[in-house]
C-alpha cells in the first residue's frame, strides 16, 4: 500500500487520501494545531504527525471561506448534473442530497461503514463504495463542501484530524506555518489606519484562530491616503479590475460615510 494521509472525524474516516494533499483541506488547520502523538507498540516508540481542532472551529472556518450547509447543498445538485454530464460518471437514479445526508447520517449513527457491502442497503453500498470517483457518494469539486454536510451530523466538541505521519515519514510533507497559507485570503478594507489597528487586534483577539483568513489594507508602508472618500475610489478601482477575490470594506457609520456611498449604488458589484 502506498504513502497515504487521512482525514476523520472522531473515529469517522472522511478521506483517505494519497501522497499528494491539497492545499484546501491544509487551509482548514491552523499551524498551531499540528501535533506529534508518541505510541508505544510492543516496546517501541512511534510517532503520529496529526492536525487537530473541534469541529467547532473547523465550523466556523469553513463558514468564512463560504462553505455553509446551504452551499453544500448546492455544490451537490450542481456537480451532480456535471459528472453525469462532462464526465459520464454513473451515479443512481433519483440521488439527491436529501437522501444522501439521510443515508450517511443513520450509518454514522450506528457504526455501519465498516460492514461488508453486502451487509448494507445499495444506498449505503454506493456510498462506501471506495472504488468510485466521487467520495462517499457526494458529488462536488472542492472537498470542503463534503466536509461541511458531513459536520451537520457530529457533535460540536467533537475532533477534526488530519493525520500526515506517513507524508512527513516519507518526505512528501514538511510542516511550516506557511504551508497552511498559500490560499488567497479575504481583503479588508478600513477607511484608515487607526481602523486597521482596531479591527486586526479586535480580530486577532476575540477570534485567533479566524486571522489568518483576512488581510488588511496596509496604509502605512503602502503610503495609501486614508478618508472615506479614497476608500470609495479604492472599492471602484477593484470592481473595474474584475477582482475575483473577497473584499470587505468597512465605512464608519457617519454621514459622510452615506453621502459618499451613494455614488456605488449605482454600480454593479461583481
Amino acid at each position: 500500500m502506498g504513502v497515504h494521509h487521512s482525514l476523520n472525524i472522531g473515529d469517522f474516516t472522511i478521506l483517505d487520501g494519497g501522497k499528494y494533499i491539497s492545499l484546501e483541506l491544509l487551509f482548514i488547520f491552523n499551524h498551531n494545531e499540528f501535533q506529534t502523538i508518541s505510541e508505544v507498540i510492543d516496546d517501541e516508540v512511534y510517532c503520529r504527525y496529526v492536525y487537530k481542532s473541534s469541529l467547532k472551529k473547523i465550523k466556523r472556518r469553513l463558514h468564512v471561506m463560504g462553505f455553509s450547509l446551504q452551499q453544500s447543498k448546492v455544490s451537490f445538485k450542481n456537480n451532480k448534473q456535471k459528472f453525469r454530464t462532462e464526465h459520464l460518471i454513473e451515479i443512481p437514479k433519483g440521488w439527491s442530497f436529501n437522501l444522501w445526508f439521510k443515508e450517511i447520517k443513520n450509518a454514522i449513527k450506528q457504526k455501519l461503514w465498516g460492514c461488508r457491502a453486502e451487509k448494507l442497503n445499495k444506498n449505503l453500498a454506493y456510498i462506501f463504495d471506495y472504488r468510485t470517483e466521487i467520495p462517499l457518494g457526494f458529488p462536488c469539486s472542492d472537498l470542503r463542501s463534503l466536509i461541511r454536510a458531513l459536520l451537520e451530523i457530529f457533535s460540536e466538541e467533537e475532533e477534526v484530524i488530519l493525520d500526515v505521519t506517513e507524508l512527513i515519514a516519507n518526505g512528501d510533507y514538511i510542516h511550516s506555518a506557511t504551508s497552511l497559507d498559500t490560499l488567497s485570503k479575504i481583503l479588508i478594507l478600513p477607511e484608515g489606519s487607526f481602523d486597521h489597528f482596531v479591527l486586526e487586534k479586535t480580530l486577532t483577539l476575540l477570534y485567533p484562530d479566524l486571522k489568518k483568513y483576512f488581510s488588511f489594507l496596509d496604509f502605512s508602508n503602502s503610503r495609501t491616503a486614508g478618508g472615506v472618500g479614497q476608500l470609495v475610489n479604492i472599492v471602484k478601482a477593484f470592481i473595474g479590475s474584475g477582482i475575483q477575490e473577497k473584499i470587505i470594506a468597512i465605512f464608519d457609520n457617519d454621514s459622510s460615510a452615506y453621502d459618499d456611498l451613494r455614488s456605488l449604488t449605482s454600480i454593479s458589484l461583481p
